[in-house]
């Protein structure tokens, strides 16, 4: 077995995911964060590492990155979303079979179809796993302040982004790095800064 530098990369960010969901688990909220970044960036440079490198796509590396990104996409904001729910649990278990059911269509519909590209880019048909993530994180975010309005929103982004994800053809464009990097770098900010304060 033959790993790529983008595939290594890949194993980082399922290590920090899991290490991210451990800690969700235990509500060390800030560790959990500081290691979902680290899974997030990981995420971000393997497919830059695997250009700058000129290198072959690996069977491997689809599964890893399948995998990373249902642990940091999916399973750790879905937690984060258990750790603040104020309904009857129950609730919550009905309610999280939306965002995983779509987040593996979507995943699976993205291994087999990609990227597509039009005269103004690079993009994903549909809204993407990511969005889900943000949603779910932003709600958790909201709850610290708001905890009432925190578990609405959660419930909202719960049933309304799940169809968004199977049936649309939106097209969401790829940011690049340096975009990226700077939503995140904002929004990982306000998760600190929430759960700090």
């Amino acid at each position: 077995m033959k790993l790529t530098k983008a595939d290594i990369l890949s194993l980082f960010a399922i290590a920090f995911g899991w290490s991210s969901l451990l800690f969700v688990l235990e509500n060390q909220y800030v560790l959990s964060v500081t290691f979902l970044l680290l899974a997030f960036i990981c995420d971000l440079f393997d497919g830059v590492i695997a250009r700058k490198f000129k290198e072959e796509a690996s069977s491997w590396g689809a599964v890893l990155d399948s995998l990373a990104d249902t642990l940091l996409y999916l399973l750790v904001p879905l937690l984060f979303a258990r750790s603040v729910w104020q309904f009857p649990m129950w609730t919550f278990y009905v309610l999280s079979l939306g965002p995983i059911i779509a987040g593996f269509f979507r995943l699976a519909r993205f291994s087999m179809v990609g990227l597509k590209k039009d005269d103004k880019g690079i993009y994903y048909e549909g809204l993407i796993v990511v969005h889900q993530a943000l949603f779910l994180l932003f709600g958790f975010a909201i709850y610290q302040s708001l905890q009432f309005w925190g578990n609405v929103f959660l419930i909202g982004s719960m049933i309304i982004i799940p169809p968004l994800m199977l049936f649309t053809s939106i097209k969401t464009r790829k940011p690049n790095v340096n975009t990226s990097l700077a939503i995140a770098g904002i929004f990982f900010l306000y998760l600190y800064a929430t759960i700090l304060n």
